[in-house]
């Protein structure tokens, strides 16, 4: 650790907003309202402290290979430290915030972006799923592996065009609402579909508290949710194969507005993309210098398609990353915002495709 304090990039006079976004749409993330992130790389880990400070070790280890000790760190940061990079250099954005200052009027006026959230809510959504859809059958011969078939990469095309338009929906509907403000009314919506689907059977305080369990359950707490469910079936009394039927139907059928597929840590994956295509789009329409979005910035957009399918076929050279409720796959590819400044990082990087 020593080590990588002493040796971190000097990002004096360099914006770290756009540097700082590119992680996130890649190997750091969020958790319990914090930035997460670890790494088996000394390069890496000096460029998390070079952004995010010195930040608090919560795991690791290290290894002896044939080339040499390896060390595995798990850190996490305070949120605020991104909402201050937001807000010190926004300014940076507002070149690229054409749509969404367009959405910022319609929900509370012009206003600045002074932190993450802020900056999720203000992406009009909308616009960038509307424009991928006209793109994308530009885009389909850049899917997944040269052998892969017609019918294959036009099935990867609408599943990739379903996860953009799944996190289009939710974070719209969660546009201005807090993480608590937000878990209610999830819970709220899941609670009238848990009475509707019971017959009204289980309905009011008994309707919410099933609401919760369920959330407990999407969010992993699968013990502590069924260990509620299991009491409340027992004072409404329904018997427990009845209350199961109606939990495993809104999980199967509402599965992203019980886990949240508005979250930080799914939102994450898709703030740097759309801001890059809106810098591309604005650049086609002569409203943003060509020379920075440049035809890198092209190509990492249609990496990004690519390594999508890829990771659909558990063939990518990155980690999984899973299904949209856990982290959404669409137009994952490390760092491309950097076609925008300089990019240190991209020497210590390796891609599959260029």
């Amino acid at each position: 650790m020593e080590e990588a304090k002493k040796h971190k990039p000097d990002l004096s006079g360099i914006k770290k907003i756009w540097h700082a976004l590119p992680w996130f749409n890649t190997d750091a993330s969020f958790e319990e309202g914090q930035i997460v992130a670890a790494t088996a790389h000394l390069w890496q880990l000096r460029w998390y402290l070079a952004l995010f400070g010195g930040g608090k070790v919560v795991g690791g280890m290290a290894s002896v290979t044939e080339e040499g000790i390896k060390l595995y760190v798990q850190m996490r940061w305070r949120r605020e430290v991104l909402d201050n990079i937001i807000a010190e250099e926004g300014e940076e954005l507002k070149p690229l915030l054409r749509t969404a200052q367009e959405v910022s009027q319609k929900h509370g006026g012009d206003r600045a972006v002074n932190s993450w959230r802020e900056l999720v809510d203000v992406i009009d959504w909308s616009w960038a799923l509307e424009r991928v859809g006209k793109l994308v059958d530009e885009l389909k011969p850049w899917i997944g592996p040269e052998k892969m078939g017609d019918a294959e990469r036009e099935d990867l095309a609408r599943r990739m065009l379903g996860e953009l338009a799944l996190i289009t929906h939710f974070a719209e509907a969660r546009r201005g609402k807090d993480d608590g403000r937000w878990r209610e009314e999830r819970a709220a919506r899941l609670a009238r579909a848990v009475e509707a689907l019971s017959g009204g059977m289980i309905a009011g305080e008994y309707a919410d508290r099933l609401a919760q369990a369920i959330i407990y359950y999407a969010e992993g707490r699968k013990k502590y949710a069924e260990g509620l469910i299991e009491k409340l079936a027992d004072e409404v009394g329904v018997s427990m194969e009845e209350v199961r039927g109606v939990v495993e139907f809104v999980i199967s059928d509402m599965y992203c507005l019980a886990r949240d597929c508005a979250r930080d840590a799914a939102a994450r994956k898709f703030v740097e993309p759309a801001l890059e295509l809106i810098m591309l789009d604005k650049a086609l329409n002569k409203e943003f210098d060509r020379e920075k979005a440049g035809s890198s910035s092209a190509r990492c957009t249609l990496r990004r398609l690519r390594e999508t399918a890829m990771w659909s076929r558990g063939e990518s050279s990155w980690s999984s990353a899973g299904s949209l409720a856990e982290g959404p796959r669409f137009f994952a590819s490390p760092r491309c915002i950097c076609s925008t400044s300089p990019c240190p990082t991209s020497r210590s990087l390796t891609r599959r495709y260029t």
